[in-house]
């Protein structure tokens, strides 16, 4: 997954006296076809100096901006599901799959599975990648 795709470009600001040119990061083109540039962060701003410092202050701003937008609530707490490896992540799968035949509910889990996977899928046949 890629998050940004970013046009770098060098332009002069400044008066024509005092010239000044500086590297610039396009995160979005605003008119659509002068160049690629896109962000899965939807509030990003389009263009910032070409600085890591600044990057990383624009993607903060698109988070804390899409936060307040959606009335979520942004966290530094960290996933559980990204520590565990896939046989461990595959078990927590069959408790919670258990908990579904106990309640009736495969159907629902049935076409949850097809959705993501395109096709009619079975639990157990689901592989690491």
């Amino acid at each position: 997954m890629v998050d940004i795709i970013a046009y770098i470009r060098e332009i002069s600001i400044g008066d024509s006296e005092h010239p000044e040119r500086k590297r610039f990061m396009f995160l979005r083109d605003t008119v659509g076809d002068r160049f690629l540039a896109k962000s899965r962060y939807r509030y990003i701003t389009p263009r910032i100096e070409l600085s890591y410092a600044e990057l990383v202050n624009a993607i903060y701003d698109a988070i804390d901006a899409e936060v307040s937008h959606s009335g979520g609530e942004a966290s530094n707490e960290e996933n559980p599901y990204t520590k565990k490896n896939f046989d461990e992540l595959m078990e927590d799968a069959k408790g919670l799959w258990t908990q579904l035949v106990n309640t009736g509910k495969v159907n629902q889990a049935t076409e949850i599975l097809q959705k993501e996977f395109g096709k009619p899928t079975k639990f157990s046949e689901i592989m690491p990648t």
